[in-house]
């Protein structure tokens, strides 16, 4: 009976057994007698509609949000007087290092992929998350384009999140120990005849130590705070600890992840670096711009605003400032140093981000 009355409703209603059909004739009925009582329609050319992508959208807005952030950045900006070959030396000095913390980055994930992924499309990617930076706070651009990356590279989505977790945490690692290495080196440097001087490694190392003290008593003592972290610890262990296993069992990834992890800081150090040198033609210490740079990034981290806008330049000015750079060469080196590593590169990124995203990769 079912069947019997199924048949008998498709003979009653044959623009249902076939709705596409259908909707044509209707529309097509409708037309007519618009025309019928209307023959000037007739002539109306149909309006041609287009679908804005994804990508465009993402273009225009982080192209109004980097204009608009450059300009309060540049907001009483005085250029420096490059003026001898030896500060234009510093310039490609900076720049070069600047390059090299994307692949320092692109090694760093490699390693924590167990598949052959291509290191220079892996570099690409690496400069295309400069660009998705814009719209998201400090890191989580760079996450959301990495992830993304290695799962378009045939990466399952579990294992692409675990892999760019892993690349975290040995970067993490390698942080601390470069942290308390640049703190070290810089208190053992004292520049002579009253020249610039170094951030003192004891109160650097000591509030890293009181500062982590402090927030793991809290930790403890507070069991609402300690279910937190404990349930945001557990998937951390269960799903990084295997992968870092399998890292470690090979030496060539081991050496890709944590060469990569120490290569990125260290190189962004040595652009800060130069870029000091370039502006003030003093030799300041490496070592103090590393904790400087190491600092800025952590509260960097912690802003939420894209690529941490407004707290990396005042962490990093005052860290200059506490080594010995006056204030006005300060302000100007980090302006230099930001328009190396953050303002400069969205550009080289839009073009790669859209070059991934036209090849499938993105």
């Amino acid at each position: 009976p079912t069947a019997d009355h199924a048949a008998q409703s498709t003979a009653d209603h044959p623009a249902e057994a076939r709705p596409t059909a259908g909707r044509a004739d209707v529309v097509s009925a409708i037309r007519d007698r618009i025309v019928a009582l209307h023959p000037e329609a007739d002539d109306v050319q149909p309006v041609s509609l287009e679908r804005v992508r994804p990508r465009t959208v993402l273009s225009v807005v982080g192209g109004a949000v980097a204009f608009y952030l450059l300009a309060t950045q540049l907001t009483g900006f005085q250029m420096p007087k490059l003026n001898t070959w030896q500060a234009w030396g510093w310039v490609v000095g900076a720049v070069v290092a600047s390059g090299l913390t994307y692949v320092a980055a692109a090694f760093n994930l490699l390693g924590c992929v167990k598949e052959r992924v291509p290191v220079g499309r892996t570099i690409t990617a690496q400069v295309a998350a400069a660009f998705a930076g814009l719209v998201a706070p400090a890191a989580v651009g760079g996450l959301a384009v990495n992830t993304r990356y290695l799962q378009r590279a045939g990466i399952p989505v579990a294992r692409a999140v675990t892999a760019v977790g892993v690349s975290q945490v040995i970067g993490f690692a390698c942080y601390l120990v470069l942290l308390l290495l640049f703190s070290a080196f810089a208190g053992s440097h004292q520049k002579e005849s009253g020249g610039l001087s170094a951030i003192t490694p004891s109160a650097t190392v000591t509030g890293v130590v009181i500062a982590l003290a402090v927030i793991g008593l809290l930790i403890a003592a507070i069991p609402r705070l300690r279910a937190l972290v404990l349930s945001r610890v557990k998937p951390l262990v269960t799903d990084i600890g295997p992968e870092l296993l399998q890292v470690a069992r090979s030496p060539r990834k081991l050496v890709q992840a944590f060469g990569g992890a120490v290569g990125l800081p260290m190189a962004a150090s040595l652009c800060l670096w130069a870029s000091v040198n370039a502006v003030s033609g003093s030799d300041v210490n490496l070592a103090a711009m590393g904790v400087a740079y190491l600092v800025a990034k952590a509260v960097g981290s912690l802003v939420p605003t894209p690529g941490g806008i407004g707290g990396v330049e005042a962490v990093l000015t005052a860290g200059l400032t506490a080594a010995g750079v006056p204030s006005a060469v300060a302000a100007t080196s980090v302006i230099v140093f930001r328009l190396l590593t953050w303002w400069l590169p969205v550009i080289p990124g839009w073009f790669a981000f859209t070059a991934l995203q036209k090849r499938g990769a993105l």
